[in-house]
């Protein structure tokens, strides 16, 4: 049917299955239209008008160009920060983002096109929450904010082969649970809290068996190395590489909760050396 302003929509009895948009895809009060219909139905796929896909979808060039090892300008806001609002989530079945970490990512659906447009031109962060793989549900409200540290590949339409980065750990706001927000694709949003390791891990056990990583895991070196891929990091923090341990070690996804809620640098390290020590394979 022919409506008004090129709209021309097919409609069956359960509703509209298709949908055609004309019109001057320059004008931005056009293309946020298209954004609230098209979302509002959450579709899978946006074919037919790339103009259309590129204005929904894909980052300005210029800051496409810029979106590499930013980190500096992402995040100095939420280092210092206690809460943060209206973060966009992303949910994936059995993996755990920890901070200081990378993770390389495929992105196709709308929603998460849309979302790392919006995050890569606001210079915004999103929060990755790591899913059941036997039930599809969340194992925890806790997770991991992260940024889009580097654009690998991305398609006319938005697809994107991306590489984001861990940043804070952070739990939903009490009594907080994910919402939905207009023009998103059905993007899910939360409120969250942040918390990070305690500064208990100051005594001198603790120091001799964190700091340089002590005794056991300098005699581990090269089987760690083995999971880091090289010695790069053995210069690092403590904390960071408790959690670079803990992102490469093959250890069921019960465990990396486990070291993901861990508010101990100690502990974690002590625990990532000891499944390290027993690997056999």
């Amino acid at each position: 049917r022919k409506g008004r302003g090129g709209r021309t929509h097919v409609v069956s009895e359960d509703g509209i299955v298709g949908l055609g948009l004309s019109g001057n895809l320059r004008d931005g009060s056009w293309l946020n239209f298209a954004r609230r219909v098209l979302s509002s139905h959450w579709w899978h796929d946006v074919n037919g008008c790339p103009k259309t896909a590129q204005g929904l979808f894909v980052p300005n060039k210029e800051v496409v160009g810029k979106a590499r090892d930013v980190s500096s300008r992402h995040v100095h806001k939420y280092a210092i920060s206690d809460f943060a609002h209206g973060i966009p989530m992303f949910p994936i079945n059995g993996a755990c983002l920890y901070p200081a970490t990378e993770m390389q990512l495929r992105i196709f659906e709308p929603r998460y096109k849309a979302m790392v447009k919006q995050c890569v031109e606001n210079k915004e962060v999103f929060g990755f929450i790591p899913k059941d793989d036997k039930n599809n549900k969340f194992v925890d409200t806790i997770g991991t904010i992260a940024y889009v540290k580097e654009i690998i590949d991305m398609s006319p339409d938005g697809e994107s082969t991306i590489v984001i980065k861990g940043l804070r750990r952070f739990k939903f706001k009490k009594g907080c649970s994910l919402r939905t927000q207009p023009g998103s694709f059905g993007l899910n949003y939360a409120d969250i809290q942040f918390f990070d390791d305690t500064s208990d891990d100051s005594d001198d056990e603790t120091f001799a068996t964190t700091e340089g990583f002590g005794t056991e895991l300098q005699l581990l070196a090269a089987k760690a190395q083995r999971f880091l891929g090289g010695d790069q990091h053995l210069m690092t923090s403590a904390h960071d590489m408790s959690f670079l341990l803990a992102d490469a070690l093959p250890a069921p996804q019960q465990l990396k909760m486990r070291w993901l809620k861990s508010m101990s640098t100690a502990d974690r390290l002590n625990e990532t050396i000891e499944f390290l020590s027993n690997y056999k394979r």
